[in-house]
């Protein structure tokens, strides 16, 4: 079972990116996604590179919901190389990738006073 602290908090930062305008949403959301992306890629096990060169962020597209965009690595095994097997442990470049690029992220977004 999970346990999610901090919702209050949460909730108070999300009124205030509703307040942005579409075009900054757009904008930080790109250069975030962007970020993910080279921090995966500088982290990412290399042995032909494919993997690596795999590595790409999506444009965000508008939701009913909000914006969505996601960082992808596009080779069938990647997934075995984030999560492992039963031959192999676990490399987990994009998690990993994730992890170092919150501070860049939250940099992005400071500038828009909502962190």
């Amino acid at each position: 079972m999970f346990e999610f602290k901090g919702i209050e908090q949460i909730n108070l930062k999300l009124d205030k990116m509703r307040s942005l305008s579409d075009t900054e949403v757009y904008e930080k959301l790109a250069i975030s996604t962007n970020i993910v992306a080279d921090e995966a890629r500088k982290v990412c096990p290399v042995r032909t590179g494919e993997l690596k060169r795999s590595i790409h962020a999506t444009n965000p597209v508008k939701k009913p919901h909000g914006y969505e965009a996601s960082v992808r690595a596009e080779k069938f095994y990647a997934i075995y190389v984030e999560l492992g097997t039963r031959f192999f442990a676990p490399r987990a470049f994009m998690r990993r990738g994730m992890r170092n690029a919150i501070a860049k992220i939250k940099e992005v977004f400071s500038r828009l006073r909502l962190l």
